[in-house]
């Protein structure tokens, strides 16, 4: 018997998913360089012309991660991110510190490395190229509400992962207090991951729903302070992919009724 819940591959997905999160954490990146470099310079001359154009590099990934997703082919993803995994390795070796002040905080771009390992995968090509077909009958390629939802999602889920600036104290997690605190947050990105993965997999959209709840709980709650424009803003993005769990389409491609 034909098994009409075959998705795309593991590793496609999984590619897919940290591309966009790593498309999320480079355009942070680049947006909290670009506001420190001009606020201690004093005009915005001072910016380093790499993190300008790191601010642009950001969407080329999102639109690369976005074109595997849709089986639009392999090798934008491997590109648009090389220049990371380079730079994670980098930023590594000169704990933080590159020639220059061009790296990138391995906390933020490590993404890149399982993007550009998962993405030169063979059955990764394939299923891109669209070689890999399938079942005959079983569509392997996400519609565009599944793949809108996911980008929802671990757009909402990297400002979890960002709370409280862990990524700029990761020795934290090895305190108890810091786990505490830390804890949570941690815990609701990589569950929006896992939902992510397993909706593109056509496993369902409860855990999807779960996960960008327990999100936007966390967002508010376990980043006591500050602005609250951005955290109203991602609480909003956690709504309206909650509702777009519900689409049709969305319904129909993982088989709930």
């Amino acid at each position: 018997m034909t098994d009409t819940r075959t998705g795309p591959p593991v590793p496609a997905v999984v590619a897919g998913v940290l591309g966009v999160l790593s498309a999320v954490l480079t355009e942070f990146q680049a947006l909290f360089g670009v506001a420190i470099s001009a606020w201690a310079g004093g005009s915005w001359g001072a910016v380093p012309v790499w993190q300008y154009v790191l601010l642009g590099w950001a969407p080329v990934q999102l639109w690369a991660a976005v074109r595997l997703l849709r089986r639009r082919g392999w090798l934008p993803v491997v590109l648009t991110n090389a220049p990371g995994a380079l730079l994670t390795f980098a930023g590594v070796v000169a704990d933080g510190v590159g020639a220059g002040g061009l790296y990138l905080l391995p906390q933020l771009s490590w993404p890149a490395v399982p993007v550009v390992v998962l993405g030169l995968l063979p059955g990764v090509r394939q299923w891109a190229t669209g070689v890999a077909a399938g079942p005959v009958g079983v569509r392997r390629t996400p519609p565009a509400m599944v793949t809108a939802l996911v980008l929802a999602g671990v757009s909402a889920a990297a400002p979890a992962y960002l709370a409280g600036g862990l990524v700029l104290r990761p020795w934290a997690l090895v305190q108890p207090s810091g786990l505490l605190f830390y804890g949570p947050p941690l815990i609701a990105a990589a569950l929006v991951i896992t939902a992510s993965v397993r909706l593109l997999r056509r496993g369902g959209v409860g855990l999807m729903i779960v996960a960008l709840t327990l999100t936007a709980v966390v967002v508010v709650v376990a980043t006591p302070g500050g602005d609250w424009s951005w955290r109203g803003l991602l609480c909003c993005s956690c709504l309206l992919a909650g509702l777009a769990a519900l689409a049709p389409q969305v319904r129909q491609w993982t088989g709930s009724r």
